[in-house]
């Protein structure tokens, strides 16, 4: 099973990096502040 809880931290990992990235790319098209 630690192969299991490794695959699935990274996924994880992966997951959030990529959340925090598409939210930055679309704070950054879209600047209502501006």
């Amino acid at each position: 099973q630690g192969g299991v809880y490794a695959w699935l931290s990274i996924a994880g990992f992966g997951v959030v990096l990529f959340t925090y990235l598409g939210i930055g790319l679309l704070l950054e098209s879209n600047h209502p502040l501006e």
